[in-house]
């Protein structure tokens, strides 16, 4: 009987600390935040059009501001806008006799940078763990403009020449849509007004236009480590 009621108080001793820490950490919570966000990782594409080539990532990277609004005990939507870098490179292959869609040979490469402003809006819970630290979870569309990038095409043959092309221009057979539409899933844990988290984005449609290749495919995805601040 005694260790019956040992265990109930300190169950209710438990529940009394996690609802202490709870109200302490909500008392501090505001209705309305501000925010401003920086991330860094990697970025890619993946679809058929690069399947006769050598591809790789690049350096991704974000930045931007947002809009917290909280609401209900752990809920809440964040509306924000960023400056984001994504794209791809690429290379030839030696079998590849007529260059392919991209018309890179052997010892022939390609980067693509596209540069989006974002908005996303997504839905989030803020889950108390102990004192001022929080997990966060978030998952919502994100939608996106071109605002500016290029296609590196380094001819090696040529001597090293590098030929630069718009990525988002439409006066080629080959370049890339300027409007993006995907998903955003991002966690980690807030500390006081920091937050330390990990972010996944895909795009939903095909980037890549052509008057040629009708067939040919590619979404953009990337995953970034991404720090904000909240007031």
């Amino acid at each position: 009987m005694k260790k019956i009621l040992l265990l109930i108080a300190l169950l209710c001793g438990t529940f009394i600390t996690v609802s202490a820490e709870e109200n302490s950490y909500y008392k501090s919570k505001k209705t309305v935040q501000f925010g401003f966000d920086f991330g860094i990782g990697y970025a890619d594409q993946w679809g058929n059009a690069y399947d006769p080539y050598g591809k790789s990532g690049l350096l991704g990277f974000t930045f931007g501001v947002d809009l917290d609004v909280n609401f209900g005990k752990y809920s809440f939507v964040e509306v924000g806008m960023a400056f984001t870098r994504k794209g791809c490179k690429f290379e030839g292959n030696e079998w590849i006799k007529d260059g392919g869609p991209w018309q890179i040979y052997d010892n022939e490469s390609c980067k693509a940078n596209l540069f989006y402003l974002e908005w996303p809006v997504m839905y989030g819970l803020s889950i108390p763990l102990e004192g001022d630290i929080a997990w966060k979870l978030m998952v919502g569309p994100y939608f996106a403009c071109g605002v500016a990038g290029d296609r590196k095409f380094n001819y090696v043959e040529q001597g090293e020449r590098l030929s630069l092309i718009s990525t988002f221009s439409e006066d080629n057979d080959y370049g890339y849509r300027r409007f993006d539409v995907g998903g955003k899933i991002q966690t980690g844990v807030e500390v006081n007004k920091l937050s330390f988290m990990v972010a996944y984005q895909m795009g939903f449609f095909d980037t890549l236009f052509s008057n040629q290749y009708h067939e040919m495919k590619a979404r953009n995805n990337s995953i970034m480590a991404i720090v904000s601040f909240r007031y």
